[in-house]
């Protein structure tokens, strides 16, 4: 039977379970020259039978087949001008919480076919042939007709643009955070703590779509679908669901699988403080049904994928790397019957929250660091459509600059810090990205303040974990504090002797009544003496949390040491002959003028050490730990 006589018998939109109808319908364009020699003929396609140019329907049996761009290009065999661009825009599900992209149409990589390339009508011609590889998804899980988009362009000029409709065969898949709801509520000091038990069927119908999924270890999504009959619960065959690395028809990374997180079951109990995830490269499972669906009247099957605990890392490919920072596609595939449904979901880093040291502030710390960041960080928010919405990217900065001469255990900083991790992660979870933890990059003190929360947990009650920090890295941070803060603490109150005091600093205390170490450092360098600098003094106990850390070594005399040496030289004993050299050195050769490299570098898990540069530059030619390409690297 003809294909024009087997579509007047079904019908235009006749619903064929187990089979994918794709109907056509070319809008013809005036044809677009590429150059004086370069345009595109005509567009057909294997299997179809081409009537005139824009008078469909034409019917597309599943694939995968070529699509066949004809150019008029003259008898060579070299391709004639730039390969045509074909651009699909999926068809979309509608789902409770939305439309969903459906990946229905792949377009592969054109290629040149020559001339005279025999296939469908036209092709005797004497023309040159781009052939675009499509594939097509068969028997899409959708309950409803889905229409898409395939455009043909030649340069910057669309030439034809092809509709696609087909029609499901009942039921859909959809990646879901549940977490998202509880977080709004917990923000909402009148609304409940997060339940001991997640309802299944409020959960999958009622929640936000996930667009992507930070590599935690404690992040999980779940994967709802959602048949077109209630007979489907008592199947003894529930569907079953599978994930691989990469996207539908594109590159995928089979050796990252069993890096990239987990498949379980069903847990209810899965957003307490302390989640129990899979363990990990577990990447097939059989669903488990939580029974009749409201919101479709038909079967409503459950999983979870737990991420993995760190980005994996490709050896084959460096683009996807701990290090590239590189968002990796989680592709989730659903069979049931002969049908199947595939959703991807994006793996990121946890958001990054900055915490800056001693006598500063967000923003005199982190501006250069962010500005690098943005050029190369992708915690952008993401939409359930698959990419970055563009609103802005998941990097916060706790600011504690009015108090930051305040001890790092202060409850007022302790506060901050836990505002901006709260901050962090329910504006990601907002926007699409689930997220139950945060990494911080911390500079000087900073370190402390994070440490100081890791150890004894957060000031206020915190739902999901009690240490909500995924990873800690830190910079010129003093583990077990610096001499120089003993000096500066025990000498505070020493005033300057005239006969010796340095040009500098003997012009700085001609205002005062009383030029002690505390008026010029206040004054002068405006860094008060106060509790910060002694909650920094050497001897501070080790933390039982873990960390990463940085340590900056500096040159000798730097500008900066050699400005810190006119102070320490004047006021603290013995005057006239005290240096940074000496109150660091008693038994380290690096330091970056304020903190040794062993105090840096006390009990770490991983390090570094970065040099020729100073813990903060008080001296315009000298780069700051925080201003240090080096270290952001």
């Amino acid at each position: 039977m003809g294909l024009w006589s087997r579509l007047a018998r079904r019908g235009k939109f006749a619903k064929r379970t187990g089979r994918l109808a794709i109907l056509l319908f070319f809008t013809a364009l005036p044809l677009a020259a590429q150059s004086q020699t370069c345009i595109i003929y005509n567009i057909s396609a294997d299997n179809i039978v081409f009537g005139p140019q824009g008078s469909g329907p034409w019917v597309m049996e599943n694939g995968p087949y070529q699509l066949y761009v004809q150019v008029a290009s003259g008898y060579s065999t070299s391709p004639p001008c730039t390969p045509p661009t074909i651009t699909v825009i999926q068809p979309q599900v509608s789902t409770p919480q939305g439309n969903v992209p459906v990946p229905l149409i792949t377009a592969g990589t054109p290629w040149f076919a020559g001339t005279g390339h025999s296939g469908p009508p036209y092709a005797t011609s004497p023309f040159g042939y781009w052939l675009i590889p499509l594939t097509v998804a068969p028997n899409i899980w959708s309950p409803n007709e889905i229409d898409g988009t395939i455009q043909v362009s030649l340069g910057s000029t669309v030439f034809d643009s092809i509709n696609v409709g087909a029609e499901g065969t009942g039921g859909f898949l959809t990646i879901v955070n549940p977490l998202e709801n509880y977080l709004d509520a917990w923000l909402n000091p009148s609304a409940p703590s997060l339940p001991a038990s997640v309802p299944p069927v409020a959960a999958a119908d009622s929640s936000p779509m996930a667009g992507a999924i930070v590599a935690d270890g404690q992040s999980a999504a779940l994967i709802a679908v959602h048949t077109d009959s209630s007979d489907d619960c008592i199947s003894t065959t529930p569907p079953t669901l599978t994930f691989f690395v990469g996207v539908p028809g594109g590159t995928s990374y089979p050796s990252l699988a069993s890096l990239s997180g987990s498949l379980g079951q069903w847990d209810p109990t899965y957003l307490s403080s302390s989640p129990s995830p899979p363990p990990p490269g577990n990447t097939q499972i059989t669903m488990t049904s939580a029974g009749n669906d409201a919101s479709t009247g038909g079967c409503l099957f459950l999983a979870l994928y737990w991420a993995p605990a760190q980005l994996p890392m490709s050896v084959t490919n460096p683009n996807i790397a701990v290090n590239s920072f590189a968002p990796l596609p989680i592709t989730f595939t659903a069979s049931y019957g002969s049908t199947t449904a595939q959703q991807t979901i994006y793996l990121l880093p946890p958001p990054l929250v900055l915490v800056h040291g001693i006598w500063s502030s967000a923003s005199s710390a982190w501006p250069a660091f962010e500005s690098w960041l943005n050029s190369i960080y992708p915690y952008y928010y993401w939409g359930y459509s698959g990419g970055p919405t563009g609103q802005g990217q998941m990097v916060f900065a706790a600011d504690y600059g009015p108090i930051s001469s305040s001890a790092f255990s202060d409850p007022g900083i302790q506060a901050v810090f836990l505002q901006t991790v709260t901050d962090a992660i329910a504006t990601a979870n907002g926007n699409g990205v689930i997220a139950r933890d945060v990494d911080v990059f911390a500079h000087s003190m900073g370190g402390l303040v994070t440490q100081y929360f890791l150890d004894n947990g957060p000031a206020y009650p915190f739902p999901l974990t009690s240490t909500p920090v995924h990873r800690l890295i830190e910079v010129g941070t003093p583990h077990t504090g610096s001499a120089l803060a003993n000096a500066l603490y025990q000498n505070q109150g020493q005033i300057g002797n005239e006969n010796i005091l340095d040009p500098v600093t003997l012009q700085e205390c001609q205002s005062a009544n009383s030029c002690t170490l505390a008026y010029l450092f206040t004054n002068w360098l405006h860094k008060p003496i106060g509790a910060g600098v002694l909650s920094l003094e050497a001897g501070l106990p080790n933390s039982t949390s873990s960390y990463d850390a940085i340590a900056g070594v500096a040159q000798n005399l730097t500008p900066t040491e050699q400005y810190l040496d006119i102070i320490t030289s004047d006021f603290i004993p013995p005057l006239g002959t005290q240096t940074i050299q000496t109150l660091l050195l008693a038994s380290d050769s690096q330091q970056d003028t304020i903190v040794t490299t062993a105090s840096q570098l006390a009990q770490y898990q991983q390090a570094a050490a970065i040099e020729g540069v100073v813990h903060t530059a008080i001296a315009a030619t000298d780069t700051g730990e925080t201003q240090s390409q080096g270290v952001w690297e």
